[in-house]
């Protein structure tokens, strides 16, 4: 279960990165990327080393208690899985606020990445179930509810353009005019001029249409403005 909520976080951060091409924010990912890395580490150490000797995880009767409550690898991976889901969270929600789009579609992209405030609460829960009573295996159920949504967080934004195919009604939840994101401070519109001419870049598979089309108009005072626009 453990790995299984670490690879969907890599492809979070993998779709955060695509997200964030030519945005300061994607330094935020860079960091955010090498903490998970640190946390999964810390993780997988905690697991192999609470229980001494190792060949204490699987003898009847166990020699030590870690070896079936693994009590101290609970508290090392429930501090770097919360708090890498929690900034994980913070990455997305003001890149959509900055969005020009009405707040009909706005409100499709926040509920959609707001799924993961679930998550974060079953993973607060799976902790508390199991630190008050180690010896009460319930604390699975939420354990599993966390990493059976997490999937749907980070598999939804992908099959989004599948979804709009075989329900007509959710086109207009989604990008149906050109939208554009501008650093803060920068224009609403997007529509910068500068002295760099402007490039584009596709980024297939995304969560608005079939593609996103990405356009660089220039650069003021070392931030650029990106215009993205929809295409059926």
């Amino acid at each position: 279960m453990l790995n299984v909520i670490y690879t969907i976080k890599a492809c979070m951060l993998i779709m955060y990165t695509r997200l964030t091409l030519g945005l300061t924010a994607q330094r935020l990912v860079r960091y955010l990327a090498v903490y998970v890395a640190i946390g999964w580490v810390a993780a997988e150490v905690a697991f192999f080393t609470a229980c001494r000797p190792f060949n204490g995880y699987w003898a009847m009767p166990p020699p030590d208690p870690q070896c079936t409550t693994l009590q101290y690898y609970a508290i090392v991976q429930g501090c770097f899985n919360i708090s890498s889901d929690t900034l994980m969270l913070f990455i997305p929600l003001p890149l959509i606020t900055r969005l020009s789009m009405p707040w009909k579609q706005k409100g499709v992209l926040l509920v959609i990445f707001s799924m993961g405030v679930f998550v974060i609460v079953a993973a607060i829960l799976t902790k508390v179930f199991n630190l008050i009573n180690i010896w009460d295996p319930s604390y699975m159920l939420w354990y599993t509810r966390e990493a059976s949504v997490a999937v749907y967080v980070s598999n939804l934004p992908m099959i989004w353009p599948l979804l709009r195919e075989y329900f007509p009604m959710l086109r207009s939840l989604t990008f149906g005019q050109k939208s554009t994101l501008s650093p803060k401070g920068g224009s609403s519109t997007g529509r910068l001029r500068g002295k760099q001419a402007p490039t584009s870049r596709a980024l297939p598979g995304s969560f608005g249409d079939n593609r996103i089309t990405t356009t660089i108009r220039g650069t003021i005072k070392g931030e650029s403005t990106e215009e993205l626009s929809g295409s059926d």
